[in-house]
C-alpha cells in the first residue's frame, strides 16, 4: 500500500513538473521583448507617418485659402492636387485610432475620414453659413465633404459653384478644421509615445493591445467598408452601391484603397517609412510557438490579397462594382480569407483579445 501511495505521488509530482514546463514553453507573450516593437511603432512608424500627414495638411489648408482669396481654374487644381497628397497621406495614418487618436468626442478616422459624404447636409449647411460643427453629422466634414465640394463639377462648373462667400466659408473652415484635428493629434503623440514604448503588458488597454486592435480594424475597413459596401456585400443590401465608395466624387478610390493596403503591410512587418524592415507583429507572431508557420501563412494569402487587387483594371472603385464585379468579387474573396490570418489566428497565438465590435460574427 505505501509503495502504490509512492508511485502515485512520483506519476502525480511528474505532472505538475511537465505542466509547467509546457507553461514556460508556450508562455511566449512573456518571452518575446515587446520593447523594441513598441519603440520601432512609435518613433518610426506612427510619429514620422503623422508629421508627413501634418505636413500635407498645412499645404491644403494654404491651398484652400488661397482659392478663397482667388477662386479660379488654377487655384482650384491645385487645391484639388493638395487635397489628393494629403487625403493619402492620411491612408498611412487611420489605423491610429487609439490613445490620442480617440478622443470623447470621435476617433481620428471619425473626424476625418467618414464616408459618404451627406451632400444635402452640407448643402444645408452652406446655406445658414454655419461652420461650428457643433453636431455629430461626421460625413458632412473632414475629407469626404471637400471631395464633393471640390470635385462634384467639372472645373470650370465647380469654379462658379464655389464662387459664393458662403461655400467658400465652408470649404475653409473643413481644412482649418482638419488641420486642427491633426495638429492636435500629433503634439498629443509626442506627449504620448514615451507610456506607449514603456507598458510591455498585452492586457485590454494595454498599449499593445490597443495597437493590435486598430489595426484589424484598420484591415477590416478595406474589407467591409471600401470594399464590401459599395460592392453590396453588408448586411441589408441588396445590390452593388456605387455612391457608398470612397473618395465617390474624386475617382481616386483605387489609389486610396492601394496606400491603404501597403499601409497595413507595413504595420505587419513594421517597416517604417524610411523603408527598414524592424520588429513589428510579424516578429511577435514568429517568436511564439509554431508563430513561424502561422507567419508563413499570412503572407502567403497577402500575397493572393495584392494579387487579387492588382488584377482589377486601373479604375475608380464605384466603376468596378457594376462594371467588373466578378474581379471585385473575387478580391472581396481574398479579403476575407485574411481576415481570419490577421483577426482569428494571431488574436490567439498572441493571446490578444479583440476588444472591438466589427459586427461581422467572424
Amino acid at each position: 500500500m505505501n509503495r502504490l501511495i509512492l508511485v502515485i505521488g512520483a506519476v502525480f509530482t511528474l505532472g505538475l513538473v511537465s505542466c509547467d514546463n509546457d507553461d514556460d514553453t508556450d508562455d511566449t507573450t512573456q518571452a518575446y521583448d515587446r520593447g523594441p516593437m513598441l519603440e520601432n511603432y512609435s518613433q518610426n512608424i506612427i510619429l514620422p507617418r503623422l508629421q508627413d500627414f501634418h505636413e500635407k495638411t498645412a499645404s491644403l489648408h494654404e491651398s484652400v485659402e488661397a482659392l478663397k482669396q482667388k477662386t479660379n481654374s488654377q487655384n482650384l487644381a491645385e487645391a484639388r492636387e493638395s487635397w489628393k497628397q494629403a487625403y493619402q497621406s492620411f491612408q498611412y495614418c487611420n489605423a491610429f485610432n487609439f490613445g490620442p487618436g480617440d478622443q470623447i468626442d470621435g476617433t481620428f478616422l471619425e473626424k476625418l475620414g467618414t464616408f459618404p459624404p451627406d451632400t444635402t447636409q452640407i448643402e444645408t449647411y452652406i446655406s445658414q453659413n454655419d461652420t461650428t460643427f457643433n453636431n455629430f453629422n461626421r460625413n458632412t466634414r473632414g475629407f469626404t465633404a471637400l471631395d464633393y465640394m471640390l470635385f462634384n463639377r467639372d472645373e470650370n462648373a465647380t469654379v462658379q459653384y464655389l464662387n459664393g462667400q458662403n461655400r467658400m466659408n465652408y470649404v475653409l473652415a473643413v481644412s482649418r478644421r482638419i488641420k486642427t484635428v491633426t495638429d492636435k493629434i500629433l503634439a498629443d503623440w509626442q506627449q504620448y509615445a514615451s507610456s506607449f514604448e514603456s507598458n510591455l503588458n498585452v492586457e485590454a488597454g494595454s498599449p499593445t493591445s490597443l495597437f493590435y486592435n486598430s489595426f484589424v480594424k484598420s484591415y477590416e475597413a478595406v474589407k467591409n467598408f471600401k470594399t464590401g459596401l459599395p460592392l453590396g456585400k453588408r448586411p441589408g443590401q441588396q445590390a452593388a452601391e456605387p455612391y457608398q465608395t470612397q473618395a465617390y466624387f474624386s475617382g481616386y478610390s483605387n489609389e486610396l484603397m492601394q496606400a491603404h493596403l501597403e499601409s497595413i503591410y507595413q504595420l505587419y512587418e513594421g517597416i517604417g517609412v524610411d523603408g527598414s524592415d524592424r520588429e513589428g507583429l510579424a516578429d511577435f507572431v514568429e517568436s511564439t510557438y509554431g508563430g513561424q508557420s502561422l507567419a508563413a501563412d499570412t503572407r502567403e494569402q497577402w500575397n493572393s490579397v495584392t494579387d487579387a487587387f492588382e488584377n482589377l483594371p486601373q479604375k475608380p472603385i464605384h466603376e468596378l462594382v457594376l462594371e467588373n464585379q466578378t474581379e471585385m468579387d473575387d478580391y472581396y474573396t481574398e479579403l476575407s480569407k485574411q481576415t481570419r490570418f490577421f483577426k482569428s489566428d494571431m488574436s490567439s497565438k498572441l493571446g490578444i483579445s479583440i476588444t472591438y465590435d466589427s459586427g461581422d460574427g467572424d
